[in-house]
């Protein structure tokens, strides 16, 4: 029984950061773009990715490796972790609101528990 709940703890420690990483990955995918907008207008060529990029994507995969067991290949340049990031913030708030639904599930199960054991279906209360 240990075992099943460190894994599942586990599991929703894991998708915790990477909902919070996510959003991270949004702030940088948005100053990306603005980034690579301005260089596009001014210089006419793309600039290069940015170094955040590069530390997100590694960031990720220690998370995925540490509370996921999956091992990723470590992005080869800026543009291959920029695109990752790019599309795994999504993904991310996806995880975040999966857990928050399996919370506020586990909260209304719980209620109903407690209110087995609390209330008295004999002796309802009278209005």
């Amino acid at each position: 029984m240990i075992g099943f709940t460190e894994r599942w703890l586990r599991l929703a420690a894991g998708l915790l950061l990477g909902g919070l990483t996510a959003l991270a990955e949004l702030v940088c995918v948005t100053a990306g773009g603005v980034r690579r907008m301005r260089a596009t207008l001014t210089t006419g060529g793309p600039p290069s990715a940015p170094a955040s990029a590069l530390r997100l994507a590694e960031l990720e995969r220690r998370r995925l490796a540490v509370f996921h067991a999956a091992e990723l290949d470590p992005p080869r340049d800026g543009q291959a972790a920029s695109a990752y990031v790019a599309a795994r913030w999504p993904l991310g708030l996806f995880g975040l609101l999966v857990l928050l639904t399996a919370l506020i599930g586990l909260a209304y199960a719980s209620l109903l528990v407690w209110a087995w054991f609390v209330l008295d279906p004999d002796h309802p209360a009278d209005g």
